[in-house]
């Protein structure tokens, strides 16, 4: 395997083992995306490379690997002007997709 393809398998969490996966609670931070920012766009579907960017995101750093992290993320976005799409000439709002493929 090349070192850029060991990268970009990092990088998209494609080394996980599929156990591991098991263990991200996926249904809950949807849920909680639903709860805390409701007036953002809200995912239709949450497929497999969705999947996979959110487990690669939970185990970037031991600290996102809890609800509260999310939760209290979550929160941070609420307050976000920017980031809720309500600046006065800006079209950008941010939805769940693009964060955990960040």
């Amino acid at each position: 395997m090349s070192e850029l393809k060991k990268i970009e398998d990092a990088w998209l969490g494609l080394n996980i083992k599929e156990e591991e996966n098991k263990n991200i609670p996926h249904e809950e931070i949807l849920k909680l995306w639903a709860d805390i920012l409701p007036e953002l766009r809200q995912p239709k579907g949450w497929s497999k490379t969705r999947r996979q960017h959110l487990k690669a995101r939970w185990f970037e750093k031991e600290k996102r690997q809890t609800i509260a992290y999310w939760e209290g993320l979550f929160k941070f976005i609420k307050e976000s002007d920017f980031l809720t799409g309500k600046v006065k000439g800006s079209k950008f709002q941010i939805d769940l997709p693009w964060l955990v493929q960040s």
